[in-house]
Order: structure tokens, then C-alpha cells, then sequence
């Protein structure tokens, strides 16, 4: 799951941890455990998916497509 965040932090074209931290509300030590080796919390998933376009789906299993549709 920790290579998707990344890929999906990437593909929004957030290019550092403390954007898309900034973005999610969070602080950067709290999303950088995601990118290293931590599952998103369920209170955090939401303002990801939001953030990147990400399908939450693919996000969490690997299944699907990486971007939401619509």
C-alpha cells in the first residue's frame, strides 16, 4: 500500500510530503508513516482520496483504476 501513496501523492503532483500533508490537514511526521509503512487511517483515508483523485479502491487493495472516475 505504501508504493500507491506514494504513486498517488506523485500523480496529484504534490511534490513533497508536507504538501499533501498540508492539504490533508495532518502534519507532515504523521504522513510520511504513510509513505513508509503505515495503512491510512481510517479518519484519513477521506481527505486522501479527496486530495489526489485517487479511487479508494485501488488506494487499498490495488484492485481497479488509480484515478476516480468522474
Amino acid at each position: 500500500m505504501q508504493e500507491r501513496v506514494t504513486k498517488a501523492r506523485k500523480d496529484a503532483g504534490f511534490k513533497s510530503q508536507t504538501a499533501i500533508a498540508n492539504a490533508m490537514g495532518i502534519t507532515r511526521a504523521a504522513y510520511s508513516r504513510y509513505e513508509l509503512d503505515r495503512k491510512i487511517t481510517v479518519e484519513n483515508i477521506g481527505a486522501f482520496v479527496e486530495a489526489t483523485g485517487v479511487n479508494e479502491k485501488w488506494l487499498l487493495t490495488g484492485q481497479g483504476e488509480p484515478k476516480r472516475a468522474g
